[in-house]
């Protein structure tokens, strides 16, 4: 029976953090197992397969190990391989670095904080706490920056770490609501403001508009504005003329003379 071209996992890599990277490493290969049905294999093939897919680095410690006791009786056993394996590579941990890396992280501003949650939980199981989930507990907590959550968190008496992720939640998607909601507001409020001083302006341009000059006129003997004069088109009862009233006639004052007297 012809077996699929499962791809294999990559090197184990002895930079960082190696006994993290052992165990997934050696996680991917015993799924890589699994997939090619390779688990009955003979012991020999399986370390074979081993040493294929950690690479050259774990292939030279390989060479190096020795076998004592028990252990060279059953040199060519895999369980006793992978033990060796494990027992170099979880003694490799960086114990102190790990746990100041882990109580020196800080949630950056924007970072959601499930995403800031689950990095720091990650970074605990590299610490060998003897209380991981409390420890996780404790940084939340402490780098937590909004004072009313700090405060409601302090007020709860030993709450678990599910607990603690859940205030921190809730209090997160309540400030994101809140900030829609006052973005929402000012909106609304500066369209009804600018609606609402348009025709303000239209009334208070109208009401303090300068008002045209008015003059005595001399067609009719009133005040009007331009082009209103109440005498157009009217005709003198006096001359009989057009465009003017008899009451202010100058006809009679071309026809007088001066009066002489003898």
């Amino acid at each position: 029976m012809a077996h699929a071209d499962f791809r294999p996992p990559d090197y184990l890599s002895l930079q960082g953090n190696v006994a993290e990277n052992w165990k997934s490493c050696y996680q991917q290969f015993q799924n890589y197992l699994t997939a090619k049905e390779a688990d009955n294999k003979p012991d020999t093939v399986k370390i074979a397969m081993l040493l294929n897919c950690l690479g050259p680095e774990s292939l030279e410690r390989y060479n190096n190990f020795e076998f004592t006791g028990e252990e060279e009786r059953t040199s060519y056993a895999y369980a006793t391989v992978i033990q060796k394996f494990e027992r170099h590579y979880l003694g490799m941990k960086r114990t102190v670095f790990s746990r100041y890396q882990f109580w020196t992280c800080v949630k950056e501003e924007g970072r959601p904080f499930e995403d800031f949650c689950t990095h720091l939980q990650y970074l605990a199981r590299q610490c060998d706490f003897a209380e991981t989930d409390n420890m996780v507990r404790d940084k939340i907590v402490f780098s937590i920056k909004e004072k009313p959550l700090k405060e409601r968190l302090l007020r709860e008496d030993n709450p678990t770490l599910q607990k603690v992720k859940d205030l921190c939640l809730v209090f997160e998607v309540t400030q994101i609501e809140i900030k829609k909601m006052n973005k929402a507001g000012t909106t609304t409020s500066g369209n009804d403001q600018s609606r609402s001083v348009a025709p303000l302006q239209q009334v208070k341009k109208k009401k303090f508009a300068p008002e045209p000059s008015k003059r005595i006129c001399k067609q009719c003997g009133s005040e009007h504005r331009p082009r209103q004069c109440p005498a157009y088109g009217k005709t003198c009862h006096k001359c009989k003329g057009k465009n003017h009233f008899a009451t202010v006639c100058r006809s009679g004052q071309k026809n007088k003379t001066p009066h002489k007297t003898s």
